[in-house]
């Protein structure tokens, strides 16, 4: 009751909370109710004007957006809701375009929907003809419209799972299997047709595994591997969105199991994997269920591999071991209280105006916006691995650290040792070791950049198959390889000239500085998934 209160509380100091900026999904409407008929083109005179109506349809998954209006002739005066003052539209204006050759300009006017309900249009003097109006409408994905509350009644029923299992000292057999029902039970209560069709998956794969099992030609076996891997990712990532509608979320409960199909895809990777380099030589169908669906980390992680799994689980639930759990969970809450604050009140405003005008706005306010979105996802993202390890510390598993304060790290190789640590291990195992192995006998040069870089787009492909994620992977694999490259340089300077420890402390303070302005930089292709939209806020950011 303690776990629903307090999301209920967050709830309430956060009016944006069902929003996940990451999630960059811009929706075109055309306008609904307008005194500007849908039926445009539209000729306005003096001393006439027409009232466009702004209606939130999805109350709590939308922050604003932009009105696009194209139009020929004199200009028009936008006045938007009764307090925010009239803006003057019309070639060579704030907001707008030149006039071309047949006298066509457009402007793009960003707004809150917490500001204005409507736009009042008239023309400044003569005729305007209206051309067209657009209305773009910033909004989170399905796949990010979690309710909170939702969430942590689950949790909270989990907790009490818990505890129940201590006061009985239920073994770890037991325990396993009801939690993994538990898990089932969740995908199917997520959505009937998504949950079903992912237990099938399931199914599907643990076949496969065995079938991999079988097969003692080691090349026919890695052919298999790698085929049920390109199904696997194809299934999940390719087809995200049939996905995301197949959970119907019933009674708007929104669980967030969407969330965790990533992480499911890297669970089934790393068996199939280890399946074939014989790492795992025997697996039972109540060993796999219960790995695949223990419901702690269900919806976002942290990653961990069956081994760890098996070695995390203790024989009972002691009385410290569900107190300690609920600390944890007490931290995670308040990261995510504060995460969903910061979002509401910095990053918020700040992103309508960047959404509606990325050349307009101040370079200043640009990297606070950054800044602000950078902390925002560490708070939100290390507190839900803080309330899954807590979880799962109370049914009984020690689930993997997923962060080691990353916001000390002073350069971009430490932060990747400190940021999502199980994704960074899982794929250093898998893509970096194996591209190194690959390239000893290259040049060092490929040997230093090429498992870099195939470790960082492997990653970012993993969060969104987008050219953006794609210029955010490249964006941090230069940040790793020239910070390595000043690192060394500086290491040899320091040693040479014997410098005082104050300069140590003052190049620390300088790389810790350097590692969170380049992070926060990448946020420019995470919050726009427009690739040359995303470059120019990236050009922004230097003042471009």
């Amino acid at each position: 009751m303690v776990l629903v209160l307090l999301a209920i509380v967050g709830g309430l100091v956060a009016p944006y909370r069902h929003v996940t900026l990451e999630a960059r999904v811009v929706n075109l409407r055309a306008p609904a109710t307008a005194g500007i008929p849908a039926t445009v083109p539209v000729r306005l005179v003096e001393e006439e004007s027409r009232v466009l109506r702004l209606t939130n349809t999805s109350a709590r998954h939308a922050l604003g957006g932009a009105i696009v209006v194209r139009a020929r002739g004199a200009g028009l005066l936008a006045l938007f809701g009764e307090s925010e003052g009239a803006t003057g539209l019309g070639p060579g204006h704030a907001h707008c375009s030149e006039a071309d050759a047949a006298g066509v300009w457009s402007c793009r006017l960003p707004f809150r929907f917490r500001g204005a309900r409507s736009v009042d249009l008239a023309p400044v003097t003569g005729q305007v003809d209206v051309l067209a109006i657009d209305i773009d409408v910033l909004t989170a994905a399905p796949v990010a419209q979690t309710g909170l509350t939702a969430l942590m009644s689950l949790f909270a029923v989990l907790s009490v799972f818990g505890a129940v299992a201590g006061l009985l000292k239920l073994p770890e057999g037991p325990r396993a299997d009801a939690a993994a029902l538990f898990g089932a039970v969740w995908l199917l209560v997520s959505g009937g047709i998504a949950g079903g069709a992912l237990l099938v998956l399931v199914g599907c794969h643990f076949i496969s595994l065995r079938a991999q099992m079988l097969r003692s030609d080691a090349i026919r076996g890695a052919t298999f591997t790698v085929s049920v891997a390109v199904v696997l990712f194809a299934t999940v990532k390719i087809g995200s969105a049939a996905w995301i509608g197949g959970f119907a979320n019933p009674g708007a409960l929104s669980l967030g199991v969407p969330l965790g199909m990533a992480f499911f895809l890297v669970r089934a990777l790393d068996l199939s994997f280890r399946v074939a380099t014989l790492e795992v030589r025997s697996l039972s169908p109540r060993q796999y269920v219960r790995y695949m669906l223990f419901p702690a980390t269900l919806t976002a992680g942290p990653i961990y591999t069956l081994r760890q799994f098996e070695a995390g689980a203790s024989d009972r639930v002691r009385l410290q071991d569900w107190t300690a759990g609920a600390a944890r969970i007490a931290v995670g809450l308040a990261k995510k209280l504060l995460a969903e604050y910061l979002l509401a009140r910095e990053i918020g405003p700040r992103l309508i105006a960047v959404y509606g005008d990325p050349g307009g706005v101040a370079v200043a306010e640009l990297w606070l916006m950054l800044l602000s979105n950078a902390l925002y996802v560490y708070l939100d993202f290390s507190g839900y691995s803080d309330i899954a390890i807590g979880i799962g510390r109370q049914l009984g598993w020690r689930v993997p650290e997923n962060f080691d304060f990353p916001i000390v790290a002073r350069s971009m190789r430490e932060f990747w040792r400190r940021w999502h640590i199980t994704l960074s291990a899982w794929v250093a195992r898998w893509v970096h070791f194996f591209t190194a192995f690959e390239l000893r006998h290259s040049p060092a040069a490929l040997q230093a950049i090429l498992p870099v870089v195939a470790s960082l787009l492997v990653i970012a492909m993993w969060h969104e198959i987008q050219l953006s994620w794609v210029a955010w992977g490249a964006h941090h694999a230069t940040g790793i390889l020239a910070g390595d490259a000043l690192g060394a340089i500086a290491t040899i300077v320091v040693a040479r000239l014997r410098l005082p420890r104050v300069v140590d402390v003052i190049v620390s303070a300088a790389g810790i500085g350097c590692v969170w302005a380049w992070v926060a930089l990448s946020h420019c292709f995470t919050l726009i998934s427009a690739p040359g939209a995303a470059l120019r806020l990236y050009g922004r950011a230097f003042g471009g």
